[in-house]
Parts: structure tokens; sequence; C-alpha cells
């Protein structure tokens, strides 16, 4: 919703992301909890694979770096167990090393700003 809604506000684009594979980037797959209504995305194939602990994969959602490189900035990633919810910016100050329920979960990979 560009506009928010539903007791979220927009905040405007984070980052870019390719739609399509470029040179050095990998797939970000995106899987999804009926249960909690949560979305989870990971560039760890291992981590879910076809659809795991309770998440069914729903594809390739977008194309990102593995690793840093000149240009790119962090997409971190966090997660918080009540309710089930994962979250992902490109800004450190939201939650820095984790903070009101949320734990990080490191970096889930590189986007251009």
């Amino acid at each position: 919703m560009k506009g928010g809604g539903l007791g979220y506000a927009y905040e405007g684009v984070a980052a870019q992301v390719y739609a399509q594979p470029e040179s050095g980037t990998g797939p970000l797959y995106r899987y999804f909890s009926s249960r909690s209504g949560d979305h989870l995305y990971t560039m760890n194939w291992g981590e879910l694979g076809s659809g795991s602990s309770g998440y069914t994969f729903e594809g390739i959602q977008a194309y990102i770096f593995p690793s840093a490189l000149t240009g790119t900035i962090p997409l971190y990633r966090y997660f918080a167990g009540g309710p089930t919810d994962n979250f992902y910016t490109t800004n450190w100050g939201e939650l820095g090393g984790g903070s009101n329920g949320y734990v990080s979960k490191g970096i889930a990979g590189y986007v251009c700003p």
C-alpha cells in the first residue's frame, strides 16, 4: 500500500534490487507462513529449501548481492517471536543489534541505495 494503511506509514524506497540476475547477484527467496502471516526472505536456499518450519516457498523475489561491493549497503534482517515477524531494513539505526523484541539475524544480503 503506497500511502500506508493497516497501522503502517509509508517511509519511501529503502533500496533498489534487480528483477533479473545481474553479474554478481544471487536470488533472494521469498517464503510465507499462513499461520503467522509472515514473509521471510533469504539468499540461503539451505535455510528453508522448498519450504519448511511452517513456511511455503513463493519463489524468487529479487536478485541482490551476497557480499558487499562498492556502492552497496547491507540489508539487515531481524526476527521477533511473539508474534512471529521477520523484519528487514537498510537503516542500522532502526534496530541496531536488536531491540523492541527483535533479535538481529545478521545481513540478508547487499542492495543498491
